[in-house]
Protein backbone atom coordinates (compact mmCIF):
# COMPACT_ATOMS: atom_id res chain seq x y z
CA UNK A 1 0.00 0.00 0.00
CA UNK A 2 1.41 3.09 -1.04
CA UNK A 3 0.98 7.05 1.40
CA UNK A 4 -1.02 8.02 -2.16
CA UNK A 5 -3.76 5.27 -1.00
CA UNK A 6 -3.63 5.95 2.46
CA UNK A 7 -4.15 9.26 1.66
CA UNK A 8 -7.12 7.95 -0.77
CA UNK A 9 -8.80 5.69 1.74
CA UNK A 10 -8.44 8.81 5.04
CA UNK A 11 -10.34 10.79 2.35
CA UNK A 12 -12.90 8.65 1.29
CA UNK A 13 -13.18 7.47 4.87
CA UNK A 14 -14.13 11.01 6.12
CA UNK A 15 -16.13 11.63 3.42
CA UNK A 16 -18.55 8.39 4.27
CA UNK A 17 -18.45 9.49 8.02
CA UNK A 18 -19.47 12.82 7.22
CA UNK A 19 -22.19 11.71 5.17
CA UNK A 20 -23.71 9.02 7.37
CA UNK A 21 -23.38 11.22 10.55
CA UNK A 22 -25.60 14.00 7.97
CA UNK A 23 -27.51 11.80 6.46
CA UNK A 24 -28.68 10.01 9.59
CA UNK A 25 -29.90 13.16 11.22
CA UNK A 26 -31.25 14.53 7.97
CA UNK A 27 -33.51 11.63 7.20
CA UNK A 28 -33.63 9.78 10.93
CA UNK A 29 -33.52 12.51 13.88
CA UNK A 30 -35.54 14.69 12.59
CA UNK A 31 -38.40 13.02 10.94
CA UNK A 32 -38.00 10.72 13.83
CA UNK A 33 -38.53 13.10 16.25
CA UNK A 34 -41.54 15.02 14.71
CA UNK A 35 -43.17 11.34 14.44
CA UNK A 36 -42.82 11.00 17.80
CA UNK A 37 -44.54 14.36 18.45
CA UNK A 38 -47.40 14.06 16.20
CA UNK A 39 -48.62 10.71 17.19
CA UNK A 40 -48.54 12.13 20.83
CA UNK A 41 -45.97 8.55 21.67
CA UNK A 42 -45.17 7.83 25.08
CA UNK A 43 -41.41 8.25 25.46
CA UNK A 44 -41.25 6.79 28.64
CA UNK A 45 -42.10 3.01 27.66
CA UNK A 46 -38.81 0.30 27.81
CA UNK A 47 -39.26 -0.27 23.87
CA UNK A 48 -38.99 3.29 23.02
CA UNK A 49 -35.96 3.98 25.55
CA UNK A 50 -34.76 1.49 24.05
CA UNK A 51 -35.16 2.98 20.51
CA UNK A 52 -34.04 6.30 21.72
CA UNK A 53 -30.66 4.77 23.61
CA UNK A 54 -29.62 2.85 20.37
CA UNK A 55 -30.30 5.82 18.30
CA UNK A 56 -28.06 7.86 20.35
CA UNK A 57 -25.39 5.69 20.79
CA UNK A 58 -24.84 5.49 16.60
CA UNK A 59 -24.88 9.77 16.90
CA UNK A 60 -22.48 9.33 18.91
CA UNK A 61 -20.24 6.83 17.01
CA UNK A 62 -21.01 8.76 14.06
CA UNK A 63 -19.58 11.77 15.61
CA UNK A 64 -16.39 10.00 17.32
CA UNK A 65 -16.00 8.08 13.46
CA UNK A 66 -16.09 11.95 11.84
CA UNK A 67 -13.48 13.63 14.36
CA UNK A 68 -11.46 10.69 14.15
CA UNK A 69 -11.25 10.48 10.17
CA UNK A 70 -11.15 14.77 9.80
CA UNK A 71 -8.00 13.88 12.75
CA UNK A 72 -6.24 10.49 10.75
CA UNK A 73 -6.82 12.62 6.88
CA UNK A 74 -5.09 15.69 8.29
CA UNK A 75 -1.94 13.99 9.65
CA UNK A 76 -2.04 11.61 6.58
CA UNK A 77 -2.03 15.09 3.94
CA UNK A 78 0.35 16.89 6.38
CA UNK A 79 3.13 14.04 5.98
CA UNK A 80 2.39 13.55 2.59
CA UNK A 81 3.61 17.29 1.64
CA UNK A 82 6.49 16.60 4.35
CA UNK A 83 7.86 13.30 2.81
CA UNK A 84 10.81 14.35 0.97
CA UNK A 85 11.54 12.01 -1.75
CA UNK A 86 15.44 10.81 -3.19
CA UNK A 87 17.09 13.88 -5.07
CA UNK A 88 15.78 14.76 -8.61
CA UNK A 89 12.16 12.75 -7.93
CA UNK A 90 9.56 14.42 -7.18
CA UNK A 91 7.54 14.07 -3.75
CA UNK A 92 4.53 11.55 -2.69
CA UNK A 93 2.53 14.32 -2.59
CA UNK A 94 2.97 15.28 -6.15
CA UNK A 95 -0.04 14.92 -7.94
CA UNK A 96 1.34 14.56 -11.44
CA UNK A 97 -0.47 17.92 -13.23
CA UNK A 98 2.55 19.57 -14.24
CA UNK A 99 3.43 16.53 -16.24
Amino acid sequence: MTPRDVAGFSDLHQNLTVATVGGSWIFGVCPGAGLLTFFEVDVNSPPWAAVWFSGMALMMACIAGGITATVVSNKVSTRLREAAGPPGVSGWGDNGDSA
